[in-house]
């Protein structure tokens, strides 16, 4: 019984084991600071990453990373996350732009940044931020040349038992979430690719160049990955949530089936297993982008704490999840990337003529009620 669960993939392994590695590829993306723009560091770091244990990765044109594992059971399932978080923009002369949404209630004062350029780090402190221009008016001391963006100065990563600190939780908890499933799929599985993208903070671009220029198979299910902001009924600790849209659209109904379907079939066989379902009005995904360009979509989120390095009483501060979220989170994903043979739909499309059928006969109203068509 036992080799027969394990050859048909049922056997999860230790909960604890996995968000050990999660914690790890995170610790190793989060020590690589990106903001919009420059995310090469932390592209660098997941591409060699997966190179280094076999797996196939590949830049389009823009930069964003496209990395893939074999199968050929049903359509492909495609992940996506992004790999900037907001930051600062630097200019040659000497302006400093916020590139990406942050409270403006958090960047008043003397806010603590690290600039990063080809010549290294330097601390520094910004000043004078005005909300309408987005531009802060004092960079002290001045950065040094090259220097070419800014990253709040905040803790890279920090781990215990119930939570993950990190200065960009957002959203490289999807990346390290895609790195981990793309090495553990079942061997039996459908065609599964990763995208990794740049620019979502200022306005979805990555993604959006992904669509429109039709990258991904017409007949992938693309599901995004997201840190999103804590609300009620998706609450941190309490498990990855499915979500049914966020602030722009509704996402697919066939991807938040399959998500549903797999959800169940876990909650059956892992002890401990939980998941929540909600429509996310927090923020815009990369599954909206995708839906826009006609993809079947889905997404799944980790709840998140101080988004985008706000805390309650709206003050900058690093952002965290819950390391058990993201461990259910990736032993979901194993399980919607298993081939099945029925449609995501086709399960309720049964239950729906099997009612039909019982009740059909007393609808017929020439039969039953004696009602004709009048003339």
């Amino acid at each position: 019984m036992q080799a027969e669960t394990a050859r048909r993939g049922a056997v999860l392994p230790p909960i604890e084991q996995v968000e050990a590695q999660l914690g790890e590829i995170l610790a190793g993306l989060a020590a690589r600071p990106a903001v919009a723009f420059h995310e090469q560091a932390v592209a660098r770091f997941a591409s060699d990453w997966l190179v280094a244990r076999g797996v196939s990765v590949e830049p389009d044109e823009y930069g964003n990373l496209l990395a893939r594992v074999g199968g050929g059971e049903g359509p492909p399932l495609v992940l996506v996350a992004h790999l900037d978080h907001p930051g600062v923009h630097l200019t040659r002369d000497g302006r400093a732009t916020l590139a990406g949404g942050v409270a403006a209630s958090a960047l008043q004062g003397r806010v603590p940044v690290r600039l990063l350029g080809p010549r290294g780090e330097q601390r520094a402190w910004l000043d004078g931020y005005d909300e309408h221009t987005r531009q802060f008016a004092r960079i002290e001391p001045p950065p040094p040349r090259g220097a070419a963006f800014a990253v709040w100065d905040l803790p890279d990563f920090a781990a215990d038992d119930a939570r993950w600190t990190m200065r960009a939780a957002d959203d490289l908890v999807g990346v390290a979430a895609i790195l981990w499933t793309l090495t553990h799929a079942p061997r039996r599985r459908r065609p599964l690719i990763g995208v990794l993208t740049r620019a979502e903070e200022i306005g979805l671009i990555g993604a959006t160049l992904v669509a429109q220029a039709g990258t991904l198979p017409a007949d992938a299910l693309v599901v995004s990955l997201e840190a999103s902001r804590e609300l009620p009924g998706a609450r941190i600790g309490d498990g990855p949530v499915i979500r049914v849209g966020d602030r722009s659209a509704a996402f697919h109904p066939a991807g938040e089936a399959l998500l549903v379907q797999a959800a169940g079939r876990l909650t059956e066989r892992a002890p401990g297993f939980r998941f929540q379902r909600q429509l996310m009005t927090g923020g815009t995904c990369e599954a909206t982008v995708f839906t826009a360009f006609g993809y079947q979509t889905g997404a799944l989120a980790i709840p998140l704490g101080n988004y985008h390095n706000v805390d309650a009483e709206g003050r900058l501060a690093a952002e965290y999840v819950a390391p058990r979220d993201l461990a259910w989170l990736v032993l979901l994903l194993l399980e919607v990337a298993r081939p099945t043979t029925v449609g995501p739909l086709d399960a309720l499309r049964q239950r729906l003529v099997r009612r039909a059928r019982a009740s059909a006969r007393r609808l017929r109203a020439r039969r039953d009620t004696g009602l004709g068509t009048h003339t």
